[in-house]
């Protein structure tokens, strides 16, 4: 079966290549890159390059559909998902750190409530001392009346916090009616049929040495709460207790509240639009990899037959002298390759074109133009230089083709000291970076302990 009709029974099978090459046809643009079958048949000259492309190419329309497709699927859970839980466990602030202020979403009823719950740390920190005390007073004053209007008309919590705003100075409140307002600001709600109530309120001062006290007069009234302020309210109450009455390093919140269930929104997922972008980043690499590692390769293999080509001339030199045919001598060295490498395994580039050149023989090419065709497989200046040289001297005859292959042996020995050379120098390049890493390391190692000799 012919190369034509391999590719056509493919594409009968392969519908994703089939629509893609369409595709590229209508934009005016090839199948399939001639930049990208040039590299492959140079890196596999012995395979085809077209029915390889085009399975590579169906391999790389499926990954990235399958990966866009597994995606999408991800981000539509994600995006149906709500995030509810039957039971949230907060962290509560380790030893010697601050209370912390944190907001829980939860559901209640059919409805969202958002929280604010206070968990206070393992232990204290000791306030700084400020100076200032009249404007420590008024801002003491603007500070503890939190949500209220004014002193006269209060009706929920007031913020008895010892910071005032003025640096250097701390205030301890105090109530003359716990039962009202207590020590930390938590005011007791007022019927609505219940009279306002005046509760003296006494604020200590200190800075240092000195002390300082005023007294403010609040007046307590009945609050007239909505549905939701109410259970806002009898949520916040509930949710405190449960906080406060907890002293382990975590606080696992309940589930219920009475007989209502309740769930607790948690923002420890993945957002849906994260998903997709790595969905499409991945379809992506696995487009563009396969082509990165063909370039990788052809460089590799450049480079192999860069230092396999003095040893290509030497060789050949060394058996036209004996009195070989170049026919002869390419006859010797490709057999000897195949012996090793059925011996070891081992594939070398340089011998794998020779092979192609050497069986090329057998299949009715010129010698001369299988010359050529090997220095244009081969891709590099010097085996273009080789096949020619080779091509002229079989027309005209062999007479004087040895001096010139020893010329070009030498030419060729000094091409590959300079290549050595720059490999060497791309290698000390590479090792510059870490040899930074090690002496930033060595001058840590002596430094540090001299800092702490002092």
């Amino acid at each position: 079966m012919s190369e034509r009709r391999k590719r056509e029974k493919t594409r009968k099978t392969v519908r994703l290549t089939a629509f893609y090459y369409r595709l590229r046809r209508r934009l005016g643009l090839p199948e399939i890159a001639p930049e990208r079958l040039r590299r492959q048949k140079r890196l596999v000259p012995e395979q085809d390059a077209a029915g390889r492309l085009e399975e590579e190419d169906e391999r790389r329309l499926r990954l990235g559909l399958l990966c866009l497709a597994g995606a999408g699927l991800l981000a539509l859970l994600a995006a149906s998902q709500d995030g509810m839980l039957p039971s949230l466990t907060l962290t509560r602030p380790g030893y010697g750190e601050e209370a912390e202020e944190t907001s829980v979403d939860l559901e209640y009823e059919g409805e969202m409530w958002e929280i604010s719950l206070e968990i206070p740390g393992l232990q204290y920190t000791e306030e700084e001392w400020e100076t200032y005390r009249q404007e420590a007073w008024e801002a003491a004053r603007q500070r503890a009346l939190g949500e209220n209007t004014g002193w006269d008309a209060v009706t929920t919590d007031l913020d008895f916090s010892e910071e005032t705003g003025i640096p250097g100075i701390t205030v301890e409140w105090s109530s003359a009616d716990p039962e009202r307002i207590a020590f930390d600001g938590t005011v007791t709600e007022l019927a609505e049929s219940e009279e306002a109530q005046e509760v003296t309120l006494t604020a200590v001062f200190r800075c240092g040495e000195w002390e300082w006290t005023k007294q403010q007069t609040a007046t307590v009234i009945p609050a007239v709460l909505s549905r939701e302020e109410k259970i806002l309210r009898e949520l916040t109450a509930f949710l405190q207790k449960e906080v406060e009455e907890e002293n382990g390093t975590s606080v696992e919140l309940p589930a219920s509240f009475g007989e209502t269930e309740l769930r607790y929104r948690t923002e420890e997922g993945v957002a849906p639009w994260m998903i997709l972008a790595l969905g499409i980043l991945a379809a992506a690499a696995f487009w563009l990899l396969p082509e990165q590692r063909r370039r990788e390769a052809e460089q590799k293999r450049e480079k192999e037959l860069a230092l396999s080509y003095p040893e290509l001339v030497e060789y050949l030199t060394v058996l036209l002298g004996a009195g070989l045919t170049v026919r002869g001598a390419w006859e010797r060295m490709t057999t000897e390759y195949r012996a090793s490498r059925e011996r070891d395994g081992r594939r070398r580039v340089l011998y794998e074109e020779m092979l192609l050149t050497w069986n090329s023989f057998g299949q009715g090419v010129y010698e001369e133009a299988a010359y050529v065709a090997f220095g244009r497989r081969c891709g590099l200046r010097p085996y273009l230089r080789l096949g020619s040289l080779l091509e002229t001297n079989l027309k005209k005859g062999n007479k004087g083709l040895l001096p010139m292959l020893r010329e070009e042996a030498e030419q060729a020995m000094e091409e590959r000291l300079q290549l050595a050379r720059k490999l060497g120098e791309e290698a000390s390049t590479k090792l510059l970076f870490p040899m930074m890493l090690l002496f930033a390391l060595v001058l840590i190692i002596l430094i540090v302990p001299a800092f702490w000799s002092f």
